[in-house]
């Protein structure tokens, strides 16, 4: 190649260089609905849309406790609770809520040396909770009683072992925001305490290691789609339906 190509090419290519398009910016990530604002946050339980709220299953969780050798509280949960809640905000006491947990969602935090989850195996074993026969909790409400603005004692029937006993939650509304697909979420924490012996609870190996109280507190969310809410887009509803606001429901057995 002689000197005059190859100068030729040296004075070209800067020009092709510039004449070339920039890179594409790279696309924003997608936000899924995540909120560009604080939401505001409705505190007024008469100001709340009445009717039917549904549990929201990603925000809820049972976790409960009872003491260790008498002196430490140990923990343990259930992942996932169904239910819902009837709603008269003008009337709140005249609300009624269900709320549903599948042992099959039951844990503790207590692994062996081999990472096995033996700790959850032997609570659910036939002297214990028995899990295979029993395979549901249950809590239905029966009366509310208002003890301050937002707060009231929800008395009810709890199922668990196949006994259903009477017990009350001290229960607090905490608020009510805007969720994902135009609903609305509410929240509520509430707690109380039952005896693990009035449900048969108390045969096991482990029985005089543990009290026989049980605490247990809920935070729990529950949605409503407003009847005058466009209807959100199914795909567009399953990617946001883990974002909400007030964004935890917890029966605690503590």
């Amino acid at each position: 190649m002689n000197r005059s190509v190859i100068l030729f090419a040296a004075l070209l290519l800067p020009s092709v260089a510039q004449a070339q398009p920039a890179p594409a910016a790279p696309a924003a990530r997608p936000t899924f609905g995540a909120p560009e604002s604080k939401p505001e946050i409705v505190t007024d339980i008469s100001k709340m849309p009445g009717g039917k709220w549904d549990v929201s299953v990603p925000h809820t969780q049972v976790v409960f406790s009872a003491l260790h050798n008498f002196i430490s509280p140990y923990y343990g949960r259930i992942d996932k609770a169904t239910g819902s809640m009837e709603l008269d905000p003008k009337k709140p006491e005249n609300s009624k809520v269900t709320i549903d947990m599948k042992m099959t969602d039951f844990s503790t935090p207590f692994t062996n040396a081999t990472g096995k989850r033996t700790l959850d195996e032997n609570l659910c074993k036939p002297e214990a909770l028995d899990c295979a026969q029993f395979l549901t909790m249950n809590f239905v409400s029966t009366g509310i009683k208002l003890t301050g603005k937002n707060q009231g004692d929800i008395s009810g029937n709890f199922t668990m072992h196949g006994v259903t006993k009477p017990v009350v939650l001290h229960t607090t509304f905490i608020g009510m925001a805007p969720g994902p697909g135009g609903r609305k979420v509410i929240g509520f924490s509430a707690n109380g305490v039952l005896k693990r012996s009035d449900f048969g609870v108390d045969k096991a190996y482990w029985n005089l290691s543990v009290s026989d109280e049980v605490n247990f507190m809920i935070e729990v969310e529950f949605s409503q789609l407003p009847p005058d809410a466009p209807q959100p887009d199914r795909k567009s509803t399953r990617l946001n339906s883990s974002h909400g606001y007030i964004s935890y429901a917890v029966f605690c057995l503590k």
